[in-house]
This record gives C-alpha cells, sequence and structure tokens, in this order.
C-alpha cells in the first residue's frame, strides 16, 4: 500500500482523522474551501466514481460475480482473524524502516480500528481463492504491514504464499510464522517461513520491484493469485505485468489479478493496455475484467478504492 500516487490523486485521509494542515487550500478563499468539500463528498459515493473512472477503461466489461452466503462466510472468516491478530504497528520496525510501511501516522492510527461486514479488496480475494480447484499460489507485491496477506494466510491451506516488498517483514507478521531458512542482510533476497496453523508454505521477498533480481527469486513459478498493491504508478505497473509475462508466472490452468488504487487516470489506462494485452497474449474476452470500488483494509474510515481485476477462474463475468 502507498499513500500517494505521484501521478494523480492522493488517496484521502481516513475518515476522521485530524490534520495540522487547513483545509482552506493557501491564498485561494472560502470558494475553494467548499469546492474541495464538495469533491471530497464526490469522491466518497462509489456509483459517482466507478461511472466516471470507468470511462477510462473501456475494455474492462464485467462484472464480479460472486454467491452472497459464500462471500458472507468469507467476511465473517476474515473478521476474525483480523481480531485475532493483535496490534499491526510496531513502533521500533517503524523507525528503523525506509518508508514506514507505506502508512502516514493518520493510516497507521486507522489501522486499530474494527471494522465492518463491508466488503473489502481483501474479502474478494479470499473469495477468489475459493473459485479455484486448485491448491492456491499466491503473489503480492507491497505487503506493507501484512494485513491483506494475514487475511489470505488464514483463508487457504496447503497453499504457497509469496509477499514482495521494499521493507523488511513487519515483526507483527514475522513472529506467527516458523522461520524456515534465511538469506541474511542481502537484498534482494527471499526468506522462507512456515504458517503451522494452515500448513502454508510462505516466502518474503525483500527488495525493490524495479530491481530485476528480485523478480528472478520468482522464476519457475506459477501463480493462479496475484494482488498488486506496491507503487501506485503507472510505469511501476506496467513493470511489474511485463515481469509477469516475460517470466511467464501466470497458471494457464486459472488465474485472477486485482489491482489496488487505480485512482488516477493515467493508471486506469494502464490497466486498459493490460486488459488488451492479455486479451491478445492469453485470449481473454473483455467481460472477464472489471473496474469495481471496494473497501480497503480499514473498511468504512476511508472512501471505497477503484480497482481492477482480470479473472480466468469465473469470478468476473
Amino acid at each position: 500500500m502507498s499513500t500517494s500516487s505521484p501521478t494523480g490523486e492522493s488517496p484521502p485521509r481516513p475518515i476522521g482523522a485530524t490534520s495540522a494542515t487547513s483545509t482552506r487550500l493557501p491564498g485561494k478563499g472560502a470558494g475553494t474551501t467548499t469546492l474541495e468539500r464538495f469533491k471530497a463528498v464526490v469522491r466518497r459515493n462509489p456509483k459517482i466514481m466507478q461511472f466516471y473512472r470507468g470511462l477510462d477503461v473501456p475494455l474492462a466489461r464485467g462484472r464480479v460475480s460472486a454467491d452472497p452466503t459464500r462471500m458472507d462466510a468469507i467476511v465473517a472468516a476474515n473478521r476474525a482473524s483480523l481480531a485475532g491478530f493483535g496490534p499491526w504497528v510496531d513502533a521500533e520496525a517503524m523507525r528503523q524502516s525506509r518508508y514506514s510501511y507505506g502508512l502516514s501516522p493518520d493510516w497507521a492510527a486507522a489501522m486499530a480500528h474494527a471494522i465492518s461486514a463491508t466488503v473489502t479488496y481483501s474479502d474478494l480475494l479470499c473469495y477468489a481463492a475459493s473459485c479455484s480447484s486448485a491448491k492456491a499460489s499466491y503473489l503480492e507485491i507491497g505487503v506493507s504491514v501484512g494485513k491483506n496477506f494475514w487475511q489470505l494466510l488464514n483463508a487457504v491451506s496447503g497453499g504457497a504464499l509469496v509477499g514482495m516488498d521494499i521493507e523488511e517483514i513487519n515483526p507483527p507478521l514475522r513472529d506467527k510464522l516458523a522461520l524456515v531458512a534465511a538469506e541474511g542482510a542481502m537484498v534482494p533476497r527471499l526468506d522462507r517461513f512456515h504458517y503451522v496453523s494452515r500448513s502454508n508454505d510462505v516466502c518474503y521477498c525483500t527488495g525493490d520491484v524495479f530491481d530485476p533480481g528480485l523478480w528472478d527469486r520468482l522464476r519457475g513459478r506459477k501463480f493462479n493469485l496475484i494482488f498488486s498493491d506496491a507503487f501506485h504508478d503507472p510505469a511501476a505497473v506496467m513493470y511489474e505485468w511485463r515481469r509477469i509475462v516475460e517470466l511467464d508466472l501466470l497458471d494457464r490452468s486459472g488465474f485472477t489479478i486485482i489491482w489496488d488504487d487505480l485512482v488516477s487516470r493515467p493508471i486506469r489506462r494502464v490497466f486498459n493496455d493490460i486488459i488488451a494485452d492479455c486479451t491478445a497474449r492469453y485470449g481473454l474476452t473483455p467481460r472477464q475484467a472489471c473496474l469495481m470500488h471496494a473497501a480497503g483494509w480499514v473498511g468504512e474510515f476511508e472512501p471505497a478504492h477503484p480497482i481492477g481485476i482480470i479473472s480466468t477462474q469465473g469470478f468476473v463475468g
């Protein structure tokens, strides 16, 4: 998760967060304040934002297809796993981190809130995992403190889960895993763990998403579920996609990919380009791709995120 996009809007602050910065922009007057408040209201209306943002992704013509009863069960299980985790933020780890795990102080505080049954992108990922008859083979690009990764760890059994982030694995998450093998202090590196409760193998790749050496650690793997939530920049998202294609990381028998925070117009256009590439390269149709809005880590305490989904597993149609 990144707290800002260098190419477009900054993701909004958590609802109820305070700021030392006034809502009135310097030198702009009360009219600008009113306009900004109006924009904030509009951005919190998923239907309006769905229409507006959807104009940039004409090839995304599908919709998520989910059984309500099954989704309710997944939501309940995810809320239970979150409730049992404990504190997400380790103060010392935050001080030593490179980018504070992508969390501003407001976001770090919001992590502690219990969220409602509003469907989050984590719920959608867990539902997508349940759509596959194969064991989960999951790649998360941009793990941050691991709140989403933790839910996937508890939603699947006997799977192989890989996390990739520029930060070290968050200590509260690391402490819940059994270390199998560590590569020392080198970067990029891949450390291996096991999550005993669900018999899941875990690999954590530490390094820069733009470093080919980091991606080389994934060579030979096949993933049926991928979540992109690292650097929310058009060039970064396209670079990720090219590495996925070049290394042939997708499981051709069935896969789902979800991209978070398609906030800016340039990044949505990149998503549209990826859909076009998927249709040419893998024989997908536009009905197997969609742009939608879903809650993020902190649920109802922030506006819904614009996310992109491509799926060959019947999850989108």
